[in-house]
């Protein structure tokens, strides 16, 4: 109605106007329509111009409810309170040393022994031992010496005397430990098997399988029903050609369940915010164990030398930071709203102008 009544110019019908001067007066005509429809439909006008505003204030108003969080510069090699705070845990359940006895377990290389039956029955010092382990799984981020393969099978041992259940999946593999397999079923392999019996005192207490090739390995470790008939790992030897006084020739790889070891899929986990605790997976699955135990034979077959002792891990320095955990996670995806949010007014404009 409004447009109805608007007289036409007489310059819009000359057809002498300049081009410059037509196009002028038709974006005038244009602008002065659609403010006219904008006036008249004030409710969708407002909808277009809060949109934007809105998405964006919400941002602003989470962005400043949340608080930034501060790491201190830290070197990782200094803290040991979290394996005090185990040590302390065991301390009401030792017994002199040596005790032989049953439900008594002496801790090798270590003038320690503990009462596991004492542990069982008190559920006070159990569930401190067990909030003390969980502990050091979640928040320990100190130097850890990978335990050797009989430390490693002694600790098994000591979870299942004092019955642990671990809280954490990091310490799964020790608490239930399982089949050790060995793929293919060749000479050099069986060869290693024995050395590896000989060199080992826990070895031959642990059940070992060699398996024709590492397809059969695979099918038998996924045919598993419970923690009791679970598979530890599969070491998987492509070549291990292991002489005297000779270059080795060895190419191997650790099969794990894959809830046991930290994901390789990326090299920095960016929703994760300070120092990732993937790491700790690598000890306490047992897997760098195993990888120290095959390298001690690689090493002691070829230089024909005495034990190796087993690495230290250790995280290296972090510099001091700083960072906002909802920036951090909601940031990347603010284009993307802010954009949706403009997405309705600008097709109202555009459908205005067509």
């Amino acid at each position: 109605d409004h447009l109805a009544s608007v007289p036409l110019s007489e310059e819009l019908l000359d057809p002498k106007r300049s081009s410059f001067g037509l196009g002028c007066t038709q974006v005038g005509s244009l602008l002065w329509k659609n403010a006219v429809l904008k006036r008249k439909n004030w409710c969708t006008t407002f909808s277009e111009l809060a949109c934007p505003v809105l998405i964006t204030s919400l941002f602003v108003l989470g962005f400043s409810l949340s608080t930034e969080d501060h790491s201190h510069a830290q070197i990782f090699a200094n803290a040991t309170q979290p394996l005090y705070d185990v040590a302390q845990a065991f301390a009401p359940a030792t017994v002199p040393y040596p005790t032989y006895a049953e439900g008594i377990f002496c801790v090798p290389n270590l003038p320690l022994c503990i009462n596991t039956t004492k542990i069982k029955d008190d559920p006070v010092i159990r569930n401190g031992i067990e909030a003390a382990l969980d502990g050091v799984a979640l928040n320990y981020n100190g130097p850890v010496k990978v335990p050797s393969f009989d430390a490693y099978i002694s600790i098994h041992s000591l979870f299942v005397m004092m019955g642990f259940t671990p809280g954490v999946a990091e310490l799964h593999n020790l608490a239930y430990l399982g089949v050790l397999g060995f793929a293919p079923d060749t000479e050099q392999v069986r060869r290693l098997h024995r050395r590896l019996s000989r060199r080992w005192d826990s070895f031959s207490k642990l059940n070992t399988t060699i398996y024709k090739d590492e397809n059969e390995a695979v099918d038998a470790a996924l045919q598993t029903y419970s923690n009791s008939d679970q598979h530890w790992a599969v070491l998987v030897f492509d070549e291990y050609d292991v002489q005297r006084w000779q270059a080795p020739k060895v190419s191997y790889k650790i099969r794990m369940n894959y809830s046991t070891l930290p994901s390789t899929k990326k090299i920095v986990d960016e929703w994760v915010v300070g120092t990732s605790d993937e790491y700790r997976k690598y000890v306490a699955s047992g897997f760098l164990t195993l990888q120290h135990m095959v390298e001690t034979d690689i090493y002691e077959t070829t230089f024909y030398d005495e034990y190796t002792p087993p690495p230290t891990l250790v995280l290296y320095p972090a510099t001091e930071t700083s960072s906002n955990e909802f920036y951090s996670k909601v940031g990347p995806l603010f284009g993307l709203v802010l954009c949706l949010g403009l997405l309705y007014p600008v097709s109202r404009l555009i459908k205005s102008l067509v």
